[in-house]
C-alpha cells in the first residue's frame, strides 16, 4: 500500500489553487484574500503536525569536524532545521542556502547536511556566507532516521524540540518563495516564544546508567528572576518513583535555592519523567525533566 504524506497533498492543493489565480486575466481582491487564507491554513496545518524523532545520543559533526551529540545542540531550546543532502535537487538546495545566508542569520535555525565528503560543509559555509550552525550527519544515520522525508529528494525544514521530537515538516517550493518566508517567520516566532525565561539554571538532567532500586538524588538550582519575592508553592511528580523536596520560604530577587529530586527507578529501559513546579509569580507551572536509561 502506498502512503501519501498529507503535507504533499496540501502542497499540491495549494499550488493548484495559486496557479488558477495566476492564470486568470483578472484577479479580484476576494480571490487574493482567499489565497492568503489558504496559505495561512496550510501553514497552521503543518505547524500542528508531529512526525518523527531523532535520538539524543546521535553523534554528528560540526563544521570544524568536531563530534557533538544531538542533545548538546538542542538542550537549551527548540531549533528550526534545514535538511540538505547531495542527493537532493541541487537548485532547490542552493535556493534555501541563499535564503539562510542572506536573510535568516539566526542561531535558532541550523542546517543538517549529508554529503560524500564532510568537508563540503565548510565550502558551503564560505561560499554561501552561512553564519548559522551547520552539522554533518553520515548517510547511514540519515537513512536510519530521516528516510521518510529524504525520499522526496528535496530540501525541507522541520522543528525539533529538546526531547528530539520533530514536527512541522515543510517542503519549500521554488515557485512560491513567500510561503517559505512565512513558514520560517512563523516558526521563528514559535521557537522564540518557547524560549521563555525559566527560574531554573538547568531544567534537564540526563541519567545515562542506573539500576532498578537505586536512589538517585538530583539538585535543580533555581534563581528568583522576578522583582518580588519568589516562593515555590507546589510540585507535581510524574510518578511514584520521583519525590521532590523544596523550601516553603520566600527568596528575594536574584537569590538562589534548590529543589532536591529523588528518583528510584522501577523499570528497565529509557524513560522521560517530568515534574511540574508552581510558584507565586506565575499562574503557569515550570517544568523540569529527567531523561533516564535504566540498564539493569
Amino acid at each position: 500500500m502506498i502512503t501519501i504524506n498529507k503535507n504533499i497533498i496540501l502542497i499540491v492543493i495549494l499550488c493548484s489553487f495559486l496557479c488558477s489565480l495566476s492564470c486568470s486575466s483578472r484577479i479580484t481582491q476576494t480571490e487574493v484574500n482567499n489565497s492568503v487564507y489558504l496559505e495561512d491554513l496550510y501553514i497552521s496545518n503543518i505547524l500542528s503536525a508531529n512526525t518523527f524523532e531523532l535520538p539524543l545520543n546521535m553523534i554528528i559533526r560540526d563544521s570544524k569536524g568536531d563530534t557533538i551529540t544531538f542533545k548538546e545542540i538542542i538542550k537549551e531550546s527548540e531549533k528550526i532545521v534545514l535538511r540538505i543532502s547531495n542527493s537532493f535537487c541541487s537548485s532547490c538546495v542552493d535556493e534555501e542556502l541563499m535564503r539562510i545566508g542572506e536573510f535568516v542569520k539566526d542561531s535558532s535555525v541550523i542546517i543538517l547536511a549529508t554529503y560524500q565528503n564532510p568537508r563540503i560543509i565548510k565550502v558551503i559555509e564560505k561560499k554561501k556566507s552561512i553564519t548559522n550552525p551547520i552539522y554533518y550527519i553520515e548517510q547511514s544515520k540519515a537513512s536510519a532516521f530521516l528516510t521518510q522525508n529524504d525520499m522526496y529528494g528535496s530540501p525541507y525544514y522541520f522543528i525539533v524540540d529538546k526531547r528530539g521530537k520533530c514536527s512541522c515538516v515543510f517542503f519549500p517550493s521554488l515557485d512560491y518563495k513567500t510561503i517559505t518566508e512565512r513558514y520560517i517567520s512563523y516558526s521563528l516566532q514559535r521557537v522564540k516564544q518557547n524560549q521563555k525565561r525559566s527560574i531554573f539554571l538547568s531544567d534537564i538532567f540526563y541519567i545515562d546508567s542506573a539500576a532498578i532500586g537505586d536512589t538517585i538524588t538530583i539538585p535543580f538550582e533555581y534563581v528568583n528572576i522576578y522583582n518580588n519575592p519568589l516562593k515555590i508553592t507546589h510540585v507535581e511528580n510524574s510518578c511514584n518513583c520521583t519525590n521532590a523536596q523544596f523550601s516553603n520560604s520566600e527568596i528575594v530577587p536574584l537569590e538562589k535555592d534548590k529543589i532536591i529530586v529523588q528518583y528510584v527507578p522501577d523499570a528497565i529501559g529509557e524513560r522521560i519523567l517530568q515534574l511540574r513546579i508552581w510558584h507565586n509569580q506565575s499562574i503557569m507551572p515550570e517544568t523540569i525533566t529527567l531523561y533516564s536509561n535504566i540498564d539493569k
